[in-house]
């Protein structure tokens, strides 16, 4: 019998602040309740730090270059986005062969939206409005209520037949808007107020008003609302298991969560590299905190609980799926691997793996690369390489920079940036016709 399939992910959801991965903040417990039972993945990476690259390799087991999901900057450093072209592979084209009903309840409506070529392969694809007003998001508590429903719904309604559900949720996301928990906040008092009266967004929006600096308590209080628009997140996803629970398909359905990117808090310092590069959001860098993310399996039929400190990636989500389907990886296209014998825990002892990351959207490009243990960035226009030893130095403070460069994974990244340049001329001529369209999405999500 054919699993069902839940995705439910959180955009922009740094791992660190699950439980099982280290929170201690209790933000997260119907997440964890789930982990406790599944396998948890605590060294997975996405492909790059924001959402376009991060889901497009999830559903293509593509790298970002590779399916058109990457940022080219013109010469007035103008930001031109090119998109999932139709000759990657995609998931949900590949489970409509195998008779699976899909549908996608979509928070993101910029990144993903169904023109960037997300929608491919979904028999339903509903996105959240960009015209909510404050008010009737305030009314809902949260701009994913109706989202959730919709879901539940279609679970229901298709609860005798195979499906694949993708629900994705942006609440972690700018502006840091906590509506479901606004009254343990100063919303009303701090928020709109310096947003209307004084013209300035910085405890909505902190990497933007570069001029006005950012105190440590006004810090503090953007990642307190960050926290709550966690546990927002985590309180849909018990609401989606709940009612899994009580229509007796939870013991059939295989459950993913994971994030497609995290977010800075100024792990880094402030101000690094100008106006793109403050030290928080994402989109900017390729440190760990950004590229770093939850990834659960939950299908305790044939998934042994427990964590894993392989190297995992977003890439690999595919393969996996469509290994435990019955389907042997056998497409060249596909770059990740196939998960399911670590998830059966079976005795493999993992062969050395190399992992890229690319396509930042603000500032010059960096790309990464990364063994578990060693990790290169290379900016690449200004010709700066950054080595890290992440078994002595795992939250990346103290760079190497120029010299005493490992050879293997210096020439395995230039090899990498010379095959994405190629890529990205050779995709050019996919762009989506709906550019502007999708250029004004990103925008009002304070991408562009």
């Amino acid at each position: 019998m054919k699993p069902n399939i839940l995705l439910f992910t959180a955009d922009t959801l740094r791992c660190d602040k699950v439980g099982v991965y280290g929170c201690s903040k209790n933000l997260t417990p119907n997440i964890d309740a789930i982990a406790q039972n599944g396998k948890v993945f605590l060294n997975a990476y996405s492909t790059g730090p924001w959402t376009g690259p991060g889901f497009g390799s999830l559903f293509t087991s593509q790298y970002p270059s590779e399916i058109g999901y990457t940022i080219k900057k013109s010469k007035n450093k103008n930001e031109q986005g090119y998109f999932i072209n139709k000759t990657a592979p995609f998931l949900t084209e590949l489970l409509k062969r195998k008779k699976y009903v899909t549908a996608c309840f979509q928070g993101n409506y910029g990144a993903c939206s169904k023109e960037t070529g997300f929608g491919r392969g979904f028999d339903i694809y509903e996105q959240s409005s960009s015209k909510k007003s404050l008010i009737q998001a305030l009314l809902l508590r949260t701009y994913s209520s109706k989202l959730i429903n919709k879901a539940k719904r279609f679970i229901k309604k298709n609860k005798n037949k195979n499906f694949f559900i993708w629900i994705n949720l942006i609440e972690p996301h700018t502006p840091y808007i906590p509506f479901k928990y606004i009254h343990k906040t100063n919303f009303f008092s701090k928020d709109l107020f310096y947003a209307i009266l004084k013209s300035n967004k910085i405890y909505l929006k902190p990497k933007r008003n570069p001029e006005i600096s950012i105190s440590d308590e006004d810090k503090q209080y953007i990642k307190y609302k960050y926290d709550l628009l966690v546990k927002t997140i985590d309180d849909y996803f018990g609401e989606i298991i709940t009612h899994l629970t009580k229509l007796g398909l939870k013991q059939n359905t295989l459950i993913i969560f994971c994030s497609d990117h995290g977010e800075e808090f100024w792990d880094h310092g402030d101000n690094r590299f100008g106006v793109y590069d403050r030290g928080v959001d994402h989109g900017h860098t390729q440190y760990n905190e950004l590229i770093k993310v939850p990834l659960i399996f939950y299908f305790p039929e044939h998934i042994k609980k427990g964590k894993s400190n392989i190297l995992a990636s977003l890439l690999d989500v595919t393969p996996t799926i469509l290994e435990l389907l019955g389907e042997k990886q056998n497409d060249k296209k596909l770059k990740g691997i196939s998960l399911l014998p670590n998830l059966k825990n079976e005795r493999k002892q993992q062969t050395k793996r190399i992992l890229f990351s690319e396509s930042v959207i603000y500032g010059t490009e960096k790309k990464a690369v990364f063994d578990g243990k060693q990790k290169l960035i290379h900016h690449i226009e200004e010709d700066i390489w950054e080595y890290y030893n992440l078994e002595t130095d795992s939250a990346e403070k103290h760079p190497i920079r120029n010299k005493n460069l490992p050879i293997e994974l210096k020439e395995a990244l230039i090899s990498f940036e010379k095959n994405s340049a190629k890529k990205s001329q050779e995709n050019e001529k996919h762009a989506s016709k709906d550019e502007e369209l999708i250029k004004k999405r990103l925008k009002s999500l304070g991408y562009l």
